[in-house]
């Protein structure tokens, strides 16, 4: 590869453009297809660059990071309820079939009539 070139208006191959860039030919000529990075065409098939379209590419496409704000809660300990610890444990009752919910369904239905 060709050394870095220190005059702005002299053009770039796509493979030095993209060394620049760190990203791969094909990609590069993907982006000037779509019209993200301005390119200079020379022929059907030759496509350059310049140094200043690569710093711009570079500098539209950076973007400032930021750090999160974040949301500083204190936390507060309690000591456990009397309430809570003083009720008995409640042991689940076992599941009702279907055929006994019905059942106790239909006398709620009776019961009302």
């Amino acid at each position: 590869m060709n050394e870095q070139t220190q005059n702005p208006d002299e053009l770039l191959s796509a493979e030095e453009a993209a060394a620049r860039l760190k990203a791969a030919r094909r990609t590069l000529l993907k982006w000037a297809r779509e019209g993200k990075i301005s390119s200079v065409r020379l022929s059907a098939k030759m496509i350059r660059f310049t140094e200043e379209q690569v710093a711009e590419f570079i500098s539209r496409m950076t973007h400032e990071i930021r750090p999160e704000k974040t949301v500083r809660r204190s936390v507060v300990t309690r000591a456990p309820s009397r309430q809570l610890a003083s009720k008995p444990d409640r042991k689940k009752q076992p599941a009702k079939s279907w055929k006994e919910l019905r059942a106790e369904m239909d006398s709620w239905d009776q019961t009302r009539k």
